[in-house]
């Protein structure tokens, strides 16, 4: 992270050499950047869903079929047509390739392990794990914070909610109990996403202890812990 900073300041520095030749300081630069940055992140969007689901299909079985590839490389069915030109996912996946124009697939994410948590780390905040001595990366507040972390430092509560929540489990597997990445890490407990976990949910449904008696989604159940 050091090395990153250190590669900014440089940059913009010799930005503003280069530009002060044409009349423009350092602070002028800096305001032209923030104000390009404001245009281009005023979005509407007032709610973001993250479904980050473990042990799903390979990617050459659904969104990446590899056709091309040879025998052992390439996914076992067919590609299909989707509503935008040159895009083919999976033929199992009618419904979705017909609305295609409404998500984009992101092909080119890779990490050098051959542990899940690294990668799982990665995905959940973008960034790579603060140094282990052994095995894979476990909670620690080390490690630079989850989007949910991010968004609740930034945004902050509001009307009481917090700006971020993690349900229905923990994300981890028999052998890790749960992976880095899923906190606010060296940002603090203050800004950890609220995490409903419930270690008896199965897929299929939603955790008791976030519905009503009816099963609807209501408010979550007080008990004795």
């Amino acid at each position: 992270m050091f090395h990153s900073l250190q590669q900014i300041r440089r940059r913009m520095l010799l930005q503003a050499g280069s530009l002060s030749a044409l009349g423009l300081t350092l602070p002028q630069l800096l305001a032209a950047q923030a104000e390009r940055v404001t245009a281009r992140t005023s979005g509407s969007a007032k709610a973001c869903i993250l479904l980050y689901m473990t042990g799903g299909p390979a990617q050459h079985e659904t969104f990446d079929m590899k056709p091309e590839a040879n025998v052992g490389y390439r996914g076992d069915f067919s590609p299909i047509a989707t509503s935008v030109p040159g895009i083919e996912i999976c033929e199992h996946l009618p419904m979705l390739a017909r609305q295609a124009q409404h998500f984009a697939i992101i092909r080119s994410t890779y990490h050098n392990s051959d542990t899940h948590g690294v990668g799982v780390h990665y995905n959940l905040t973008g960034l790579r794990h603060a140094p282990r001595a052994s095995g894979e990366p476990q909670m620690d507040r080390r490690d630079p914070p989850c989007i949910g972390g991010v968004i609740r430092q930034l945004r902050g509560d509001k009307n009481g909610l917090p700006a971020s929540v993690h349900l229905p489990v923990r994300i981890g597997d028999q052998n890790n109990f749960q992976w880095g990445g899923q906190h606010a890490g060296f940002l603090g407990p203050k800004f950890d996403p609220l995490m409903l976990i419930d270690e008896k949910w199965t897929p299929g449904g939603l955790p008791p202890r976030i519905c009503a008696s009816g099963g609807s989604v209501g408010q979550p159940a007080v008990g004795p812990d």
